[in-house]
């Protein structure tokens, strides 16, 4: 007997995960949307993994975003069910899936297919919108002349590069070469911090706003700066103002 236990989903509220959704946004944002996607499947994948289990068929069209951009694996399980039916969507499937390789099929099948995800929604932003997976990607065998041909007819930026680059760590033929899914998501964290801009910004601090401050904290003068940037650095603000009894304005905090 095979049952599945949901979350209902309206289907108006849905869409399946498609480049589309990305259009509104401006090409840097883009790929900062784009990572973002790729790590909520992530981590659905991490939470199957760590149950023993694996997923099986990965594929865009088993994945549904609402309109919060949040992301929903779906059809989980239902490998198991179709492979004794003989009746699958195997575009997405692993070499070991295929029978290309003869090994175990279990959650490194999941980091290939999922690979596949990441590079079919890759090629539909940015620089590669003409580009069309469906047309050159039927079997693993495909994939040198994928990297091949974008190497030659693109010029790749850096964020572009790095996720070709950890793509290729996915779908590598052979299992045990493929990244695990601990250094996947490292990987994904750096590519997408250089998404983000980094904002400077210059403090200057009046004498006697530096010596209060110097009090407050019990520091000596030469530490005040080393601890304001250690406090920048964290993220946290730690400057307020307000008015003392005479109507100056003064540091609080």
């Amino acid at each position: 007997m095979f049952y599945a236990i949901r979350e209902e989903l309206e289907p108006q509220e849905f869409d399946k995960l498609d480049t589309n959704i990305f259009s509104e946004y401006s090409e840097d944002i883009k790929y900062q949307k784009l990572i973002e996607c790729y790590l909520q499947i992530f981590e659905a994948i991490k939470y199957i993994h760590s149950q023993g289990l694996y997923h099986g068929n990965i594929n865009t069209d088993n994945v549904l975003v609402n309109r919060q951009n949040e992301v929903f694996l779906l059809d989980f399980g239902k490998c198991y069910f179709y492979g004794l039916l003989g009746y699958d969507n195997t575009r997405f499937h692993s070499p070991e899936q295929l029978g290309f390789i003869k090994c175990d099929i279990d959650s490194k099948t999941d980091i290939f297919s999922f690979g596949l995800c990441m590079l079919k929604l890759l090629v539909g932003v940015g620089i590669f919108e003409d580009f069309n997976f469906s047309e050159y990607y039927n079997t693993p065998d495909d994939l040198y002349k994928i990297f091949k041909a974008i190497e030659n007819d693109y010029k790749l930026n850096d964020i572009d590069n790095d996720l070709f680059v950890l793509i290729k760590k996915m779908t590598v033929i052979n299992t045990n070469d493929r990244i695990p899914l601990s250094d996947l998501w490292q990987e994904l964290i750096n590519i997408l911090s250089k998404t983000r801009k980094t904002y400077c910004f210059e403090i200057n601090l009046q004498p006697k706003v530096a010596q209060d401050y110097r009090e407050i904290h019990d520091i000596t003068i030469t530490e005040v700066i080393d601890d304001i940037e250690s406090k920048i650095e964290k993220g946290k603000s730690y400057w307020s103002f307000g008015l003392d009894k005479e109507g100056n304005r003064i540091e609080k905090k």
